[in-house]
């Protein structure tokens, strides 16, 4: 049996039931990247669990999750993509001190959103860049 190491768009590009039903997910350890666009137009995503393994959130990857109000990026994470929250339902996002990239427009469309991640972070200065609310969490 294969490890899982990325999740990419093939199943769900190719079922389209599939994406408009999938409510929560949970990766597995094994999984790296979240590839562009896998989770893109699931209206009905409320809720995700990245696991500490995923190093890279690319562009575009839950855009248009109208449902996805709350999300952490756990420490292992180095970048989050272009538009990779586009017009989500974002309120809380929890961002890792581990984040080193956050791509210009990876929030566009997310009005009332608040960054929660340790001061001096990268998350701290784009939140406070792109005029988010912030708040400040202890490093764990």
């Amino acid at each position: 049996t294969a490890a899982v190491t990325a999740i990419g768009t093939t199943f769900l590009t190719r079922n389209a039931a599939a994406r408009q039903s999938l409510v929560s997910v949970t990766l597995p350890e094994s999984v790296t990247c979240i590839e562009r666009q896998v989770f893109s137009l699931c209206h009905s995503l409320e809720s995700i669990n990245i696991p500490s393994s995923v190093t890279e959130i690319q562009d575009n990857t839950f855009q248009h999750c109208a449902k996805l109000s709350n999300i952490t990026i756990p420490d292992g994470v180095k970048r989050i993509g272009q538009y990779a929250f586009k017009s989500s339902g974002l309120r809380h996002i929890f961002i890792s001190g581990s984040v080193k990239k956050i791509d210009h427009w990876a929030f566009q469309g997310c009005k009332n959103l608040t960054v929660h991640a340790p001061k001096g972070s990268c998350a701290d200065y784009f939140a406070k860049s792109h005029r988010f609310k912030f708040v400040t969490v202890e490093e764990s």
